[in-house]
Order: structure tokens, then C-alpha cells, then sequence
């Protein structure tokens, strides 16, 4: 399974795979991932969650959808930041 480290790899992984321009290389967890401040618009988010969930499906060896029902069921979403978005895969699938 998963640990909190390469959680946070596997974001920057896909963060600077995905970003463009200037974003490159500025990964952070406390940067926003969708709204106002967000630094993705939404297509490029899409394409951001996707090839997270490719990366976090490899690595943890079981196919992982980050945008399924329960992260859009929660009050508080997991999309606002790297740093809760890390903190909601490692609460689902990180090592126990």
C-alpha cells in the first residue's frame, strides 16, 4: 500500500506532469486545485486527477478513483488544496 511520502511523490509526480508553464517545478501542498485560487482550470484538473489516478492505481497495485461519489459526498472536498487532497488518499488508501 501507500504511505504518506509517496503520496506526496506521487502528487508532485503527476502535478508537474500535468501543469502548465510557469507551474512546472512549484509543486507545494499548501497550492489550491480548483476555484478562485485554484492554479488548474477545470480541464486541465481533469486531466491532473487522471493521471493520478493512473500513477496512485500503479503504485498501490488496485485501481484508485479519486473523483468517485464518496470525495464529491463530503462536505468539506477533498479538491481544495495538495495538502487535503494528500490527507484524503492517505485517510482511503494509505498503508494501515
Amino acid at each position: 500500500m501507500l504511505n504518506r511520502q509517496d503520496i506526496h511523490s506521487l502528487l508532485e509526480k503527476a502535478f508537474n506532469e500535468t501543469a502548465n508553464g510557469m507551474q512546472k517545478g512549484k509543486f507545494s501542498l499548501s497550492l489550491s486545485i480548483l476555484g478562485a485560487d485554484g492554479i488548474f482550470d477545470s480541464m486541465d484538473a481533469m486531466s491532473f486527477l487522471t493521471r493520478l489516478d493512473e500513477l496512485l492505481s500503479d503504485a498501490a497495485g488496485t485501481d484508485i478513483v479519486l473523483a468517485g461519489d464518496d470525495a464529491f459526498s463530503s462536505e468539506a472536498t477533498p479538491f481544495k488544496s495538495m495538502g487535503t487532497l494528500a490527507e484524503y488518499i492517505e485517510a482511503h488508501y494509505a498503508q494501515d
